[in-house]
């Protein structure tokens, strides 16, 4: 495996200095300008090798399929560069009082704790208040294009976690489509138990509820697992006070028992590329 690896370093940059070179040839690249040559020269070498990864996930994606591989692990929380993959948000950001904090724990787990104030702003727009949430950053594919990330393979998400008997909303997005997509969000409750012990919730992603800026969607559909972006966990209370939740890892697996598609009847769907008429299949 290493011989390969250093055989395919040492093809791409000889492509790299051909490209380079043809560039300069061809007088896209000044031999004046030393520093706009070699900062493109780098950017074209990272994009380059960005792009061979993600068609070599590709492959490696479908020969998983094939094979079948059980599980996949998303987020392991066991390091500080893997909780910074996070960040928070809620209600502050509209002028709301909740804070929240996100933290690489003692235990090696990401903690995430704060309070919930449900005073609502007095700008005569907003009507409620008292959320916070926290989020998966997003990340950039080759050439600084957005990045998503295919799941297909799976069909059930998996939490390690321990709360504070709240009851959490684990959030996933898509893709946006369309313009009038970009709110949709799909959530699925979890309800901690509280106390010194850990739990194992598994979310298989049929089951999971689509609703766009806080409202459930009138047409539902179910999850796109090739296009996801984010993954995130929420905190919508009208109960004042501090929460604290630890997350140990994400990941997803494969439940060949499982075979329904969406647990919710829906009549037509004009979700992203889908339309026309359709029902659920259980």
């Amino acid at each position: 495996m290493s011989r390969f690896r250093n055989f395919m370093n040492r093809f791409w940059d000889l492509q790299f200095s051909l490209i380079h070179r043809f560039l300069k040839t061809e007088g896209f690249i000044p031999e004046s300008d030393r520093y706009v040559a070699g900062e493109t020269t780098e950017r074209l070498r990272f994009g380059l090798k960005m792009w061979y990864h993600e068609k070599l996930a590709h492959v490696k994606s479908h020969f998983r399929n094939q094979s079948h591989q059980s599980e996949l692990m998303l987020f392991k929380f066991d390091s500080p560069e893997v909780v910074n993959q996070w960040f928070t948000s809620g209600d502050n950001l509209i002028g709301g009082k909740s804070k929240s904090t996100l933290a690489f724990g003692a235990n090696k787990k990401l903690v995430w704790t704060g309070h919930i104030d449900t005073t609502i702003p007095k700008d005569g727009i907003t009507h409620l208040s008292g959320y916070a949430a926290i989020r998966s950053r997003l990340f950039l594919a080759s050439f600084l294009r957005d990045g998503v990330m295919d799941l297909s393979p799976w069909n059930v998400l998996e939490i390690r976690l321990r709360g504070d008997g709240r009851k959490y909303h684990f959030n996933v997005t898509e893709d946006e489509t369309f313009e009038q997509t970009y709110d949709d969000l799909y959530f699925h409750p979890i309800f901690t138990r509280g106390g010194p012990y850990w739990e194992v919730v598994q979310i298989p992603f049929s089951h999971m509820i689509l609703t766009n800026r806080g409202s459930f969607a009138p047409q539902s559909s179910s999850v796109d697992r090739a296009k996801i972006r984010h993954f995130g966990i929420s905190l919508v209370e009208h109960f004042e006070g501090p929460f604290r939740l630890e997350v140990d890892y994400i990941k997803v697996l494969t439940d060949d028992a499982h075979r329904q598609t969406c647990a919710y009847e829906y009549v037509s769907a004009t979700h992203g590329a889908e339309a026309g008429s359709k029902y659920a299949k259980y």
